[in-house]
């Protein structure tokens, strides 16, 4: 399956996207870090799943590397378990808090737990925290608890392309 193009439009009274069919991801193998595992709500939104497929995902190939959502993996392990994986195999973890889903929040602690354990294969691991900002249906709250976190507060996709870019290539010496 393959990626259609979307239309996108964001305004003050909200977002409308038009979009095509997703694109299924291959499971991630075991060996170097080459992929960017995405934390994110699985509601459905079309408007996050446009910002996924616009710029998050095309941003992370532009430079080499692999881009992973577990719910758009093919694989029959326990979904926790793959999480727990890619969080723990990959070279950089991208968290989208949008839509303040619980699990997002305990996926993110869990990345940020093993870096600041000192753990040798984490430490090095940047976790990269963003959040649509358009409201009145996308707020930009962030939690006290993640406000010493920088946030990419994004609006457009190609606001995000750029943030994200910029600081992955930051991060990874890319």
């Amino acid at each position: 399956m393959s990626t259609g193009a979307g239309k996108y439009e964001i305004k003050p009274s909200g977002a409308r996207i038009v979009k095509g069919p997703v694109e299924e991801e291959e499971p991630v193998e075991s060996g170097p870090k080459e992929f960017c595992f995405v934390i994110m709500s699985f509601s459905g939104d079309p408007v996050l799943e446009s910002y996924y497929d616009e710029a998050i995902k095309p941003t992370i190939n532009k430079l080499g590397l692999r881009c992973v959502r577990v719910d758009r993996e093919i694989h029959q392990d326990r979904i926790s378990d793959r999480i727990r994986d890619n969080i723990k195999g990959s070279a950089a973890v991208i968290v989208d808090l949008t839509e303040d889903k619980p699990n997002c929040y305990f996926e993110a602690g869990y990345a940020v737990a093993l870096n600041e354990a000192g753990n040798v294969v984490a430490h090095d691991r940047p976790i990269i925290f963003q959040r649509l900002n358009a409201p009145p249906q996308y707020k930009p709250d962030i939690p006290f608890d993640l406000k010493d976190y920088p946030f990419i507060l994004y609006t457009t996709v190609g606001n995000l392309r750029r943030e994200l870019r910029k600081k992955l290539k930051a991060l990874l010496n890319r």
